[in-house]
């Protein structure tokens, strides 16, 4: 079992995500680690929900998937299987939808469930609940770039 706390609204920990997956300071869904899951406390106002099916707002699908990706490799890191001076390179080889997202003030959940490496690939099995229910379950495998 993996246990560490990580707060995303701390500069350093932001400045972790942004540079193990090279991307901008915008584009962190994370905001908060516990011994277990990552968390991101959506809003409905969130620029996600704009424009996207205007009479019925949803949580686009590449966000959620985006987010799953970014706690990936926070896991990966605080289970040493990355360090700080390397880089990700993720593919998502499966991601189902479950439940929408409607615009509402809720966290969404993220849990690694499963991981394994295999010839310097790793992979990792992730869910994404609401109010423990499932939304997403995805299959990412990445490698890391020096």
């Amino acid at each position: 079992m993996v246990v560490f706390l990580l707060d995303f609204k701390m500069p350093t920990t932001r400045a972790l995500i942004i540079k193990l997956l090279d991307i901008g300071n915008d584009f962190v869904f994370l905001d908060r680690i516990d011994a277990n899951s990552g968390y991101w406390d959506l809003s409905n106002s969130g620029f996600y929900f704009d424009n996207h099916f205007n009479s019925n707002p949803i949580l686009p699908a590449s966000i959620i998937q985006e987010s799953m990706l970014q706690y990936c490799v926070i896991f990966a890191y605080k289970s040493s299987l990355i360090d700080k001076d390397q880089k990700a390179i993720i593919y998502h080889t499966n991601m189902r939808i479950y439940k929408s997202v409607k615009p509402t003030a809720c966290s969404l959940q993220l849990k690694v469930i499963e991981y394994s490496i295999k010839r310097n690939v790793y992979y990792a099995s992730i869910v994404a609940n609401t109010d423990d229910i499932l939304v997403a379950k995805g299959l990412f495998k990445f490698f890391i770039q020096n």
